[in-house]
């Protein structure tokens, strides 16, 4: 647990990357997602018999880099991607994680390498919307490609990140007349976001285990949670107190988590940037109304900790979470497949 503090401090230093988004065609057919295929579609600009022309192929993929790299275009040796989802790095004698804010970012794919005295490099464009937008336009991407992703429900909290259909071109820059024949063929053929399976078994499902150790009281909004029997319960104080492992669906643990506990009684940090860390997306501020809380006469922190492993979810020893929560999956694609976390609110132990 005494890594916690540090570890989310550290995470507030993360750099974005600065590319510019850009709202370009508007788009209305595209529908919100109704499948559970969790595919999407690229679409690359290349030269096929002679003649530079976009080509589209659907692929599995949990967030857009997977995507392209599941491509029959994408080889390892004629590629070079930042594939890293996380990073350590010792400070005072201990080893703390960051994320890797570059994660998807291409430097070389096809054999084409980004090139500075030309200008010329990967340029990549997703089918998406922002929470004020009623319709799906083409725009250029702001974050690294490891950020999109295809979900329904990661939509609902980052609808400018959620998309199914991401566009690669190699040059200095999206011309006019390259988007034109992009929406041209695409037309109304684009993918849907994929829709989250809630079936017993489902590889969406995420246990969570919950206990309140210290004083304090909660709020209960919506209640009724389900066990993993599938059973459903009234989750109450004394229950909470004593620990209870429940289970919800999400393409991700936030978005399993709001699932599970209904999104009344959990509220993570109001943020534009994906990149799970310290203030970003999964940072969570309150459940069930309590958050974090410092006591100025003993100095102690009081607060929602996560561990990755923990007793209360039937392991033998205790690990904090190093990285926040928007980071794990129980997705078998993801980049970090973690299917169970434990939130305990108590004081923090230095």
């Amino acid at each position: 647990m005494k890594n916690n503090i540090r570890i989310f401090a550290v995470l507030a230093a993360i750099m974005m990357l600065a590319i510019s988004g850009v709202a370009i065609v508007s788009i209305s057919e595209v529908a919100d997602a109704t499948t559970d295929e969790t595919t999407m579609n690229v679409y690359i600009y290349k030269e096929v018999d002679g003649n530079w022309t976009w080509t589209v192929q659907s692929v599995e993929g949990y967030n857009a880099i997977k995507a392209i790299m599941n491509t029959l275009d994408y080889s390892a040796s004629s590629s070079t991607i930042d594939t890293t989802y996380q990073t350590s790095y010792v400070y005072e004698g201990q080893t703390y994680y960051d994320i890797n804010s570059s994660y998807g970012t291409i430097t070389k794919f096809m054999g084409l390498a980004n090139d500075n005295e030309t200008g010329k490099k990967w340029n990549s464009m997703v089918l998406t919307k922002t929470a004020a937008e009623t319709n799906y336009s083409w725009k250029v991407t702001d974050k690294s490609l490891g950020w999109y992703k295809p979900y329904e429900d990661y939509a609902t909290l980052m609808p400018a990140y959620a998309t199914a259909n991401v566009a690669l071109y190699y040059g200095t820059a999206f011309t006019t007349d390259v988007i034109t024949s992009l929406t041209t063929f695409v037309g109304t053929n684009a993918k849907d976001l994929t829709g989250i399976s809630k079936v017993q078994g489902s590889a969406y499902e995420y246990k969570f285990y919950l206990k309140k150790t210290s004083a304090g009281n909660p709020v209960f909004d919506t209640t009724t949670v389900t066990l993993p029997n599938y059973t459903t319960t009234t989750l109450d104080n004394i229950k909470l107190m004593a620990g209870i492992t429940i289970i919800g669906y999400g393409s991700d643990a936030v978005t399993a988590l709001i699932d599970a506990v209904g999104s009344g009684n959990v509220s993570f940090t109001e943020t534009t940037s994906p990149v799970p860390g310290y203030q970003t997306y999964g940072w969570m501020d309150t459940m069930f109304g309590l958050g974090t809380d410092y006591n100025q006469s003993t100095n102690v922190y009081t607060y929602w900790q996560s561990f990755t492993s923990h007793t209360g979810l039937g392991d033998n020893v205790n690990v904090s979470a190093a990285l926040g929560t928007g980071a794990y999956s129980s997705l078998p694609g993801a980049p970090l497949v973690d299917g169970s976390i434990a939130f305990l609110f108590q004081p923090y132990t230095a």
